[in-house]
């Protein structure tokens, strides 16, 4: 395997229109060899960096993820510079999008929504709670 993961055979294709693949590779916090979640290229998820992307979680559409953040669950982290980065983590039901940043040890989980916002800190954004950034 070159790199810390690479892409299986599956291939899902978003509510959007965009398709994805399902990743493998070592699971940065447990240390084994596991199916991953799904992104749309490298670009998504840093090969460099501890972060993952786990079960039906999915990371497209100009997102990243890096630092040792987690997305996991069936969470939805999509849209140019959204950036989830640290030890933050995005999980359950949660949507994170339109250049929204998830950073330090932040989370949103739940069916929370967080759309252009910054999210920093211990701040945790969840149930069904909706932060958004509303540009005049």
């Amino acid at each position: 395997m070159q790199g810390r993961y690479r892409f299986t055979q599956n291939r899902r294709e978003t509510e959007d229109g965009f398709i994805l693949k399902q990743i493998e590779g070592i699971n940065p916090n447990t240390g084994i060899l596991e199916v991953g979640g799904w992104i749309e290229s490298e670009d998504n998820l840093d090969m460099n960096s501890a972060a993952w992307v786990e079960g039906d979680a999915q990371v497209y559409n100009g997102a990243k993820v890096t630092g040792k953040a987690r997305i996991f669950g069936r969470a939805v982290v999509r849209g140019p510079k959204t950036i989830i980065d640290n030890d933050a983590k995005v999980y359950d039901d949660a949507v994170v999008s339109n250049g929204a940043k998830i950073l330090e040890r932040a989370c949103v989980f739940g069916n929370a929504r967080v759309i252009g916002a910054t999210i920093k800190g211990d701040e945790c954004v969840g149930g069904d709670e909706e932060r958004k950034v509303i540009k005049l």
